[in-house]
């Protein structure tokens, strides 16, 4: 299974995405449930293009097209939910058109 078919442990969360004091896009984090033996290879690589993934269109992050997509800027393990498994946050920026 794939980092982005595991459940989400709560909504995402979003905010406005500043450059130079401009807003140029959403910054989005998603927090998953992921096996906790699987931690060190789950986590998705830093510019991955996650607009194809379902789970992120069904919160309404589409990107502007498939070119710039909506790409990972940061991924991390959290606290450790059960004996089983523990969080993932995966951070994305959706960038607006200018």
């Amino acid at each position: 299974m794939e980092w982005h078919q595991h459940e989400l442990t709560g909504a995402p969360q979003s905010d406005n995405f500043w450059y130079r004091g401009v807003v140029i896009g959403r910054r989005h984090v998603l927090t998953f449930s992921i096996p906790y033996g699987a931690r060190k290879s789950m986590i998705p690589a830093r510019g991955t293009n996650v607009v194809a993934f379902q789970i992120f269109k069904n919160h309404g992050i589409t990107g502007i097209n498939s070119t710039i997509g909506v790409r990972v800027t940061r991924a991390w393990i959290g606290k450790k939910l059960d004996q089983v498994n523990c969080e993932m946050h995966v951070e994305v920026v959706e960038l607006q058109a200018l």
